[in-house]
């Protein structure tokens, strides 16, 4: 399997949840607090990512190394984790399932890492 593979699964997965979310809700609120969420992980990620290079994705999707991290981290930081909290959000999620999203999210990054399409540096 190629390494791009679950980055577009998670992406295709991603964009699923939100569709349903805005279909289900008919809250136009939501795609504000969708790009609020989003900036503000860019702004995380650009400490962590690429200021400190925290970590490094491999999805060999393109051919120029910096692009192929890029790629990567633009699938969590745009489409997963936002879209998560989002619905967490949207739906005013008790604890235990923003604890179950939580476990999912490192069950994720465990098979990423076991995949070898993800690598931590610190």
């Amino acid at each position: 399997m190629p390494h791009y593979t679950a980055f577009f699964a998670l992406i295709i997965i991603s964009t699923a949840v939100l569709l349903t979310v805005f279909i289900r809700k008919k809250d136009k609120k939501l795609v504000v607090l969708l790009f609020f969420i989003i900036g503000m992980a860019y702004v995380l990620e650009y400490v962590v990512f690429v200021l400190f290079e925290s970590y490094e994705y491999d999805p060999d999707f393109m051919t120029n190394e910096y692009f192929d991290n890029l790629f990567g981290s633009l699938t969590s930081q745009t489409f997963a984790f936002p879209i998560m909290a989002m619905v967490v959000a949207a739906y005013q999620l008790k604890f235990r399932y923003i604890l179950i999203i939580s476990a999912m999210f490192m069950g994720i990054e465990e098979l990423f890492l076991h995949w070898d399409i993800y690598t931590h540096h610190w």
